[in-house]
């Protein structure tokens, strides 16, 4: 199956959005440029991309009726907002673009790997839905689906118990076993299929911890969970050994596209 077509529009420049675009080079046909204008060009030019990705860096960079421009151009084509870090509160209290999918920058590698690679196979696509589905109603569609599956002994670090129970709980959706590591324990174990750890708030010194269980346990897939991802924490964690970030409240689906040995 070839690569999907992918055009990315806007901010794609801008450091929090670094390793998205590396992903994007690496498994799509991707064509990317900052303005608004040559997009539109671009897509009169060369066939419907899969995806039309908008890269925000700060609220209110690119307006709604220049949105609604590269829909017209592409009808057929997904809208999807790639926003960073500034863009968090936006919901709130600024005034977010109606009929696009939210992917924030720490989000997505996850959907996007769901959406646009053939690892994708037996993940229901969000993207094929109307532009009016409501958050909430993609929300309740991925019930039904929680992620690919498969086999694997998954070891989850954290100080709580109802944190490692709630995970285990996702982790055993997707066909994986788990082992419950707590401060201060080292124990003997083989064939990790891949390591959770609870970061926290990830003050700095704190990705030691990180880096000392990724050299006694060599896991292939590391996913380091923060309360909020930062780009100084998450470049942290990342040279501890950590293959994926992903910030708390997270979805089931995610998690397992991580875990997955696909990714």
């Amino acid at each position: 199956m070839p690569p999907k077509r992918v055009l990315l529009v806007g901010d794609y420049q801008h450091p929090d959005f670094r390793d998205t675009v590396a992903w994007l080079q690496a498994h799509t046909q991707l064509t990317a440029t900052a303005a608004i204008a040559a997009a539109q060009q671009h897509l009169t030019s060369q066939p419907p991309p899969a995806a039309i990705i908008i890269a925000e860096a700060h609220p209110s960079r690119f307006a709604q009726r220049q949105v609604e421009q590269l829909h017209a151009a592409s009808p057929v084509s997904r809208l999807v907002a790639l926003l960073g870090t500034w863009c968090e509160g936006e919901l709130r209290s600024g005034r977010p673009w109606s009929g696009v999918t939210r992917v924030y920058w720490h989000q997505a590698l996850a959907r996007f790997t769901a959406e646009l690679t053939p690892a994708a196979r037996g993940i229901s696509s969000l993207w094929s839905l109307p532009r009016t589905t409501t958050p909430v109603e993609q929300l309740l569609l991925q019930a039904h689906d929680e992620g690919p599956r498969g086999p694997g002994l998954v070891a989850i670090h954290t100080p709580w118990l109802t944190l490692f129970e709630s995970l285990s709980d996702a982790c055993q959706l997707g066909g994986r076993a788990t082992v419950w590591l707590c401060s201060g324990q080292t124990p003997r174990l083989q064939g990790l299929s891949a390591l959770i750890w609870d970061a926290g708030d990830c003050r700095a010194g704190a990705e030691q911890l990180l880096a000392d269980l990724v050299a006694r346990y060599r896991p292939p897939q590391v996913v380091a969970l923060l309360d909020f991802v930062r780009q100084a924490a998450y470049d942290r964690v990342r040279a501890a050994g950590a293959t994926a970030v992903l910030g708390k409240p997270l979805l089931i689906r995610d998690l397992l596209v991580h875990l997955a040995p696909a990714v």
